[in-house]
C-alpha cells in the first residue's frame, strides 16, 4: 500500500530561557539542512525569546524539535511553547531574521 502524503502543517514555537548569545538560530538551521526543512524562520525577540517558525510534513518539524532539544541548546531552553496549524506558504526557504515584524 502506498502511503497518503500528509498535508504540511506550521509550526510555532517559542523558546525561553538563555536561548540567545549561544548560537541557537546557527544551529537551528543547521539541524534544519540535514532534515531538510525548507520553509520558515528562526529569529530572536526583543524579551530574549527565539521564534521558529517552519512548515513542512509534521513528523520532520516534531524531530526538528526533538533535535534541537537534543542538541547543546537544549540545556539552557526552560521553556518551549508550540503551536500547529495548517501551513500558509509564503516562505522562500528556511533563513534567519533579524528583526521582529
Amino acid at each position: 500500500m502506498n502511503a497518503v502524503p500528509q498535508a504540511p502543517v506550521r509550526l510555532t514555537a517559542r523558546f525561553e530561557g538563555h536561548v540567545q548569545g549561544i548560537g541557537f538560530r546557527y544551529t537551528a538551521i543547521e539541524i534544519a539542512e540535514r532534515l531538510d526543512v525548507t520553509a520558515g524562520y528562526v529569529m530572536n525577540l526583543m524579551n530574549g525569546d527565539v521564534e521558529l517558525v517552519a512548515e513542512g510534513p509534521e513528523a520532520t518539524l516534531r524531530e526538528f524539535l526533538a533535535q534541537i532539544q537534543r542538541s547543546h541548546l537544549g540545556r539552557y531552553i526552560l521553556r518551549m511553547d508550540q503551536q500547529w496549524s495548517p501551513a500558509r506558504g509564503g516562505f522562500a526557504g528556511f533563513d534567519m531574521r533579524f528583526t521582529e515584524k
